[in-house]
C-alpha cells in the first residue's frame, strides 16, 4: 500500500482520541506552540539503492541541524488533550559509502507531520510535564549528492511520534521544553530498521 494513503489514519485519529477527550479538556480553548531546538538523529539510514549505481550504497548517519516546530493543540488545560504537529529538520550532510570515493555526501532535510495525544499527569508548583504519543508521516528530501550525477530517491514513511515535556507558567503564555522521537521504518516496504529522529526544542504556549 502506498505511504501517502495512510494519511487517512490521521484524521481518523484525531477522530477516534476526541472521544476520549474528558468534556473540560475539549472546551478549552485552541492554543499555538512554536518552537526552535536541536535535531539529532541517532540511527544511519543503512543500505538503499541509488540512480545511476549498481547495487546497494550506505547512508550514514544525518548530521545534527537547527531544528523548527509549530503545533496546535485542543483541550491544553485539561488531562487530556490533542495535538497536530508540524517538525522540520534544515537540510546537513548525510555521508555515503559504497561509490567508489572516500569522502562521499548528499544533504538531507526532514519533515514530519503528526497528531495525537498530549497527557498531563500532575503539576509540580509552577511546572506542568507531559507526555505525547501520536502518529503521521516523515519524509527526507535529498539533495543531489556532491560525486556527480548520483541521486538518492526522496522518500516518505509513516512515523509514531514520541515525547515528553514541561511547561513553565509565565501568565498568558507558557514556556515549554519538549524532547521528542519521530520513529520510523528506514523504508516502508523494508520494516526492521528503525529511525530514531530526535528533536529537542524549547517554545512558547500561546492562547488556551
Amino acid at each position: 500500500m502506498n505511504v501517502w494513503s495512510r494519511r487517512r489514519w490521521v484524521p481518523a485519529l484525531l477522530a477516534a482520541a476526541s472521544g476520549f477527550v474528558p468534556l473540560k479538556a475539549a472546551q478549552g480553548q485552541t492554543r499555538v506552540v512554536p518552537q526552535i531546538g536541536l535535531y539529532v538523529p541517532a540511527t544511519s539510514f543503512g543500505a538503499v539503492t541509488a540512480d545511476g549505481v549498481d547495487g546497494a550504497v550506505e547512508l550514514g548517519k544525518k548530521e545534527s541541524t537547527r531544528a523548527y516546530g509549530l503545533g496546535l493543540e485542543w483541550g491544553g488545560g485539561g488531562f487530556l488533550g490533542l495535538r497536530t504537529n508540524l517538525a522540520y529538520a534544515t537540510s546537513s550532510d548525510v555521508p555515503i559509502s559504497g561509490v567508489g570515493c572516500t569522502v562521499c555526501s548528499s544533504r538531507s532535510t526532514m519533515l514530519a507531520a503528526t497528531a495525537g495525544l498530549v497527557v498531563r499527569p500532575l503539576r509540580l508548583l509552577f511546572i506542568e510535564p507531559y507526555l505525547i504519543g501520536g502518529m503521521g508521516l516523515k519524509r527526507y528530501d535529498f539533495s543531489r549528492a556532491d560525486f556527480g550525477e548520483i541521486l538518492v530517491d526522496d522518500r516518505n514513511v509513516r512515523a509514531w511520534h514520541l515525547g515528553v515535556g514541561g511547561e513553565l507558567d509565565l501568565g498568558p503564555l507558557s514556556g515549554v521544553v519538549e524532547i521528542s522521537d519521530y520513529i520510523s521504518d528506514r523504508d516502508s516496504q523494508v520494516p526492521g530498521h528503525r529511525l530514531h529522529d530526535f528533536i529537542v526544542s524549547v517554545g512558547i504556549g500561546i492562547g488556551g
